[in-house]
């Protein structure tokens, strides 16, 4: 295969087509992704896309497979400042920023100079950062361009992630309450189907949700019972937005 050719040594065990088989993404799309990660060039790739199309799914799933790849959630929850978090993981072969257009206005700053050359300069009164990471692929997603600066646009490979057809979301849910859940196929596409046209929901990242509350013997009106009460009390709501 083409793709098996482009593996660099630091990833000799490991194929691309083992690390994309199961990540929740358009067949196509992979493809892309895959030359990102089995290169031994450095890539900067940004995923955009609306609310229920998975991209912090699909690339947490990368920073699981890739060795020495790490997750950063720009929504800052933690408290922790992006640049005191990429001088932690210097060994990083690949990091990923999730909701990049959260990061705050110096740290998106910072990040264009990171994304031109590899390296990271950055001064306060108490702290000073200086170092290089000249191979580190990154990989960000974002729900929206409107935050991001032109020039920081300007450093990624910009692909856009549509939204997906009920024949593809019956897939997703097949492939991942099939593998994390262990759920019989028709049962799989019942919760989808209550996801889609019951309910008018087409995030992905609910299926999972449900799944993992589901048991093998349940029918298809169990499982609509089971949604509507977990809606009902606020363990589930149906316009949450996901990534």
């Amino acid at each position: 295969m083409v793709l098996e050719k482009l593996i660099n040594n630091y990833f000799k065990a490991i194929t691309p087509a083992q690390v994309v088989k199961n990540i929740v993404c358009h067949d196509d799309l992979k493809e892309i992704m895959a030359r990102s990660l089995f290169t031994e060039n450095r890539t900067k790739t940004l995923l955009l896309g609306g609310p229920g199309t998975a991209k912090t799914l699909f690339a947490s799933e990368i920073c699981k497979k890739m060795k020495n790849w790490y997750f950063f959630d720009g929504t800052g929850t933690s408290g922790r400042g992006f640049i005191d978090w990429m001088y932690e993981h210097q060994n990083a072969e690949g990091v990923v920023i999730d909701e990049i257009d959260k990061l705050k206005r110096n740290e998106q700053a910072m990040l264009y100079n990171f994304l031109e050359s590899g390296q990271i300069d950055y001064q306060t009164s108490k702290v000073r950062y200086h170092f290089r990471m000249e191979k580190c692929k990154v990989i960000a997603t974002t729900n929206s361009l409107d935050r991001l600066s032109k020039p920081l646009k300007s450093r990624f490979a910009i692909l856009h992630i549509p939204p997906y057809t009920f024949e593809e979301f019956v897939e997703i849910a097949v492939r991942i309450l099939g593998e994390n859940y262990n759920l019989l196929a028709d049962v799989s596409k019942a919760i989808a189907n209550i996801l889609w046209n019951t309910l008018n929901c087409k995030d992905v990242m609910m299926l999972d949700h449900i799944g993992a509350r589901i048991k093998q013997n349940d029918r298809a009106e169990d499982i609509e019972r089971l949604v509507n009460l977990m809606i009902k009390y606020g363990q589930i709501n149906s316009n949450t937005e996901y990534n």
